[in-house]
């Protein structure tokens, strides 16, 4: 039997961050004369491609956007006019300072100032950028680094979708990898170093599992960062029925031969076996208790899951990345490190509670 560590695809802090708090997208209300319009942004989850566009500098950092023209005179009173590419953008320094001061109060706060640079931008994430105002809608590819957009999520009044005093209703989901039986006596029985497999295996060891949260079915993929964080990659609703697998009593193939069954051909023999049974200590010593493998769970606000996309980040709490918690309810029983046996999950215990 060969047993295995887990292993999984590392991702950066800083995209963990923009995944988590954008997750849908994000909009931001601003002002243009006597015009209302929204600036809205969300990550694409299509592959990268490469993107015809204009540089921008900004107080927050490079931005690479397409259509820029069209884009920025959208959000100004001031219409832009982008250099050729064989002229040195220092000689139109001038104008851009006459367009940032006709652009909106609120997108001056955002991006502190908007000038074009004779740079590139090959790598980074890739957002679709869309402004509405006056019955207008231009929409940008923008591809920029996470620790840019952090800081424009940072400096703007963004909200999500769902906004109201429900929104920040909070909650706490624990994240199931696994259901098994196991009675009282096996139970008393585990030592460090012992395997157990769940006899319904929710993830398997590449990180890959299915979250229930109501009528949203999540699919995640494990990343190897601590905190643990999965990232979002399917998203499908479902219905409101609560699955009652872990409800039910385990079936005979899961349970060890049950010793002191009713002898037909002898009633008195059931009779003393019985009276013997009711007087034993052990007597509940083959009860199957219905355990839960966790991997502590996950903590956010109404609106956070109203706004789940695919490529969201949820970050796990009450846990380290490759360990997790055999419990029964919720009550801890035993410790340990998530394992790969032959293409199993397993949890090789590490640490017993000490009443079980």
């Amino acid at each position: 039997m060969t047993v295995q560590a887990l292993r999984l695809r590392p991702m950066k802090n800083d995209e963990a961050q923009v995944r988590r708090r954008l997750g849908k997208g994000l909009k931001l209300d601003f002002q243009l004369e006597a015009a209302h319009g929204t600036l809205s942004v969300h990550l694409l989850d299509t592959a990268p491609r490469s993107i015809t566009g204009n540089v921008m500098t900004s107080g927050c950092g490079p931005l690479l956007l397409s259509d820029a023209e069209a884009f920025l005179s959208l959000i100004s009173s001031c219409p832009a006019m982008l250099p050729d590419s064989d002229r040195n953008p220092e000689d139109s320094a001038w104008y851009w300072q006459i367009y940032n001061q006709y652009l909106s109060p609120e997108l001056q706060a955002l991006f502190v100032h908007l000038e074009p640079a004779q740079t590139t931008l090959d790598n980074g994430l890739e957002c679709l950028l869309e402004a509405r105002i006056n019955g207008l809608r231009i929409c940008s590819r923008l591809r920029l680094a996470p620790t840019t957009l952090l800081r424009l999520l940072d400096r703007g009044n963004w909200r999500p979708p769902l906004s109201g005093p429900e929104s920040d209703l909070p909650l706490c989901i624990p994240l199931l990898l696994g259901r098994t039986h196991m009675s009282a006596a096996l139970l008393h029985s585990l030592r460090q170093g012992d395997i157990v497999f769940p006899e319904q295996a929710m993830f398997a060891p590449d990180g890959q599992g299915p979250l229930q949260i109501g009528g949203c079915r999540l699919g995640l993929q494990l990343e190897s960062t601590n905190p643990p964080r999965f990232i979002v990659t399917e998203l499908e609703e479902t219905a409101m029925n609560a699955p009652l697998d872990h409800l039910s009593p385990p079936s005979l193939d899961h349970l060890q031969a049950i010793e002191g069954l009713p002898d037909l051909d002898n009633p008195n023999h059931e009779r003393d076996a019985a009276e013997e049974t009711l007087t034993s200590p052990d007597r509940f010593a083959d009860l199957p208790l219905a355990l839960t493998l966790r991997m502590g769970s996950v903590s956010l606000k109404l609106s956070e899951l109203h706004n789940l996309a695919i490529g969201s980040v949820l970050i796990v709490e009450g846990s380290t990345v490759g360990n997790a918690t055999l419990c029964h309810g919720e009550r801890p029983l035993a410790h340990g490190e998530l394992v790969d046996v032959e293409g199993r999950l397993g949890l090789q215990i590490t640490r017993l509670e000490q009443q079980r």
